[in-house]
């Protein structure tokens, strides 16, 4: 069953009747949330009531029932990186009120439903055991500063062992020419947004037909059909992909312990 709410976010005072959520997210960790965000949550309940709510739609549960949910949040691109915890423990912590039966909770931060079905995010939240992990797709301002320091800088290849890791070859340097990073705004964001998801179409109409390009000549393919230029295709991939993925190198993930027993 799918659900959508509005998160409007108060910072309550604190006062000596805290209850074991407010002690366990106290409104200190909630400052520099984003307010007033749409969720969508889509949730579940126990297998074993499964023949009792089937429908021709698929299962079904009422909401006091779910034990796993998803909640999508909609906030700006150019979210800060300090405003991400907070925003996540703002949602956890209403979820976890209003939903008291769910065991597992998983929080995505996206700039917009689109982005959630590409699977790029700002951030991802997963509750389980009284503990929140949470991972970034946008980068700290540390992150930034030690990713852009190697930019230019020579490193070894990897040698071809036909295995995942291999021990690098420091007989062939390949020099690091990635793009910079810096703090994605709204306005390259909405640029970039339609090339991508032009790009991300391709590639999947290209998985399902089972057609194989390398990465250079899907921005060659996708500039045929769409008419983008290939360094505006490059450029959109990387963007996306240095901003929106939880999977880029160098970032650093968090748990934080809920101590609700």
């Amino acid at each position: 069953m799918k659900k959508t709410i509005i998160l409007f976010f108060v910072l309550a005072l604190l006062c000596g009747c805290e209850s074991k959520l407010d002690k366990a997210i106290p409104p200190s960790f909630l400052v520099g949330a984003v307010s007033n965000i749409d969720i969508n949550l889509n949730g579940e309940g126990e297998l074993a009531d499964r023949q009792n709510c089937a429908n021709r739609n698929g299962w079904c549960w009422k909401p006091e029932d779910w034990i796993m949910l998803k909640a999508d949040g909609f906030v700006p691109p150019d979210i800060k990186r300090e405003q991400i915890k907070p925003t996540i423990l703002a949602i956890l912590k209403r979820l976890i009120k209003e939903y008291p039966k769910c065991k597992k909770i998983f929080i995505n931060l996206a700039p917009d439903k689109e982005m959630v079905g590409l699977g790029y995010l700002v951030s991802r939240g997963e509750y389980e055991n009284n503990k929140i992990k949470i991972l970034y797709g946008i980068p700290s301002d540390k992150e930034i500063e030690e990713y852009n320091s190697k930019i230019g800088k020579f490193y070894p290849s990897s040698k071809d062992c036909g295995k995942i890791f291999c021990e690098p070859d420091y007989t062939k340097m390949k020099k690091n020419d990635a793009p910079r990073l810096f703090r994605p705004d709204q306005k390259t964001y909405m640029k970039y947004k339609p090339i991508f998801k032009a790009y991300e179409d391709f590639i999947y109409y290209k998985s399902k037909d089972k057609l194989h390009y390398s990465t250079s000549e899907c921005y060659v393919e996708v500039s045929k059909k769409t008419g983008y230029s290939v360094k505006d295709i490059k450029e959109a991939s990387e963007f996306m992909h240095s901003y929106y993925s939880l999977w880029a190198c160098g970032r650093d993930d968090e748990i934080i312990n809920i101590p609700l027993k």
